[in-house]
């Protein structure tokens, strides 16, 4: 999930949307395989790092780390790439490890960016679940 795949209908409901990167990964080559991702299309800044290390995602904690990602991309009002300093998937793969994130954007909230890093745990077990972001939002808007 990406800032650049959530589309706002005139009542302003978002809704999320594939642009088409699904369709130049999985393209078929002359022997008619199919091609998989690698890191000119595959879009490894906003991948969680299990994805990342192993390839593989883990249903819900991959995607609550993309979340994080898509938080962060709305509060720079989509004007910045994350990690548009790291040079690719090696690279992404040590900033992380080395326990380094995004910076918090200046028009986040404290509370809003201590939720982007529960986000981007290294181990998932330790991620929120989407109720559970769902129920801390709710209370960081209430105040």
């Amino acid at each position: 999930m990406a800032a650049r795949n959530v589309l706002l209908n005139y009542c302003l409901k978002a809704k999320v949307a594939d642009f088409g990167l699904a369709a130049r990964i999985y393209l078929k080559n002359d022997n008619n395989e199919h091609i998989g991702a690698n890191q000119d299309t595959f879009p490894f800044q906003n991948s969680a790092y299990e994805i990342l290390r192993t390839g593989v995602a883990i249903k819900e904690k991959s995607d609550i780390w993309s979340f994080g990602i898509l938080m962060w991309e709305i509060f720079y009002l989509g004007e910045a790439l994350p990690y548009a300093d790291v040079s690719g998937l090696p690279e992404l793969r040590n900033y992380l490890e080395n326990g380094q994130r995004l910076e918090r954007p200046l028009l986040c909230p404290q509370s809003i960016y201590d939720l982007m890093l529960r986000c981007w745990e290294l181990l998932y077990q330790f991620r929120p679940t989407f109720s559970d972001l769902k129920r801390d939002l709710k209370k960081i808007l209430s105040n």
